[in-house]
């Protein structure tokens, strides 16, 4: 790249760079990476590698960022911006599978690399499926229905004769069990505690459906 030609975009760069302090824009990033992208190169050039990475390197671009104005950067926000635009073609065709509004929240770097990697990230297969909520509350629930039933045979078993259980609590549980959220597992949790209770004292010869005074 011709030297004029550079200092045209690294100063593009700058300006685009002090309008992102008070505003972010999707375009000024572009501005701010493409000048960041030719001062890689210009440092690249002057210390004589083909990595951006050693001591000359390293010297040469902080003389290249502080020259436009672009030293005050995040380097966590700089690196991300490199990654972006090393990736520009692909993000910018993903970019326009988005609705307008969608477009327009995704401006700094960190957001447009989260969603465009959380757009095209594939599971791994090998790795276990965390179970979410509603899979816990089915467990849960059948958990329940299970120790019920145990309940009914421990008590048929012992008195011989036909199950009179109250029940009010264990069916408020059940119900309870199908609204959404946290509140459904919870519920569910401290009735299977209490139907585990009941089983206990089942064992030892207590009868269920008598409530403590």
């Amino acid at each position: 790249m011709r030297e004029d030609e550079r200092d045209r975009v690294s100063l593009l760069g700058s300006e685009a760079w002090k309008r992102l302090k008070k505003c972010k824009d999707y375009n000024d990033w572009l501005k701010v990476g493409e000048a960041l992208l030719v001062g890689r190169e210009w440092a690249m050039n002057q210390a004589q590698t083909n990595k951006p990475e050693g001591k000359g390197y390293n010297l040469c671009f902080s003389e290249y960022l502080q020259r436009y104005k672009l030293d005050d950067m995040d380097k966590g926000d700089r690196s991300r911006l490199f990654k972006m635009m090393d990736a520009l073609p692909q993000i910018e065709i993903w970019r326009r599978t988005l609705a307008l509004t969608e477009r327009l929240k995704l401006n700094h770097p960190n957001a447009v690399l989260r969603k465009f990697k959380a757009a095209f990230e594939v599971p791994d297969p090998s790795k276990p499926v965390k179970p979410g909520l509603r899979d816990s509350v089915a467990e849960l629930s059948e958990e329940n229905m299970q120790l019920k039933a145990h309940i009914a045979e421990l008590e048929a078993a012992r008195t011989k004769e036909p199950l009179q259980l109250t029940l009010e609590e264990v069916r408020a549980a059940y119900i309870r069990s199908l609204l959404s959220g946290l509140e459904r597992e919870a519920d569910l949790q401290v009735e299977l505690g209490l139907l585990r209770l009941r089983v206990m004292e089942v064992l030892k010869g207590k009868p269920v459906n008598q409530r403590e005074a």
